[in-house]
């Protein structure tokens, strides 16, 4: 059996310019597409049979880009508290010092070394930081830029 050229493509499926020669026995890895024909110059996508050209790149949804901005948001407690500064930590500890805080926010306060944006513990912690949506994409934004 003869070689086989596959063509990698990004998220929405067009090409990103690279190539690569593969055996028969090879898998394709994720992201690549097996064609007959090379892709035409310019943006083409690949549709699942062929190759279709594009004016442009497809637009992302506004919504669906800030939801796979926030998912990729991760930063560690220290980065996120060096960001927020003594004062709204403090906020915070008191909060979970106060004898009528329910256990689960003492403990996603205390215990959740790790922050990622999406994650139903981190809506808590923002709540008791006193946060908006927009100010704790900033945090993590700033705290992610820390090293």
């Amino acid at each position: 059996m003869a070689m086989r050229t596959i063509y990698s493509t990004d998220k929405d499926s067009i090409f990103s310019g690279q190539s690569a020669e593969i055996g028969p026995r090879d898998g394709r890895p994720v992201g690549w597409v097996t064609a007959e024909t090379p892709p035409p110059d310019g943006i083409a996508q690949w549709n699942g049979n062929g190759w279709t050209m594009l004016d442009q790149r497809p637009v992302p949804d506004p919504a669906v880009a800030l939801a796979q901005e926030r998912a990729a948001m991760t930063c560690s407690r220290a980065q996120g508290k060096t960001v927020i500064g003594a004062d709204i930590w403090d906020q915070v500890t008191a909060l979970a010092e106060d004898a009528t805080t329910p256990w689960g926010l003492k403990v996603v306060i205390y215990d959740t070394y790790e922050w990622n944006r999406l994650d139903p513990n981190m809506d808590a912690l923002i709540w008791a930081m006193g946060m908006t949506p927009t100010e704790a994409d900033d945090l993590f934004t700033a705290a992610m830029a820390l090293a």
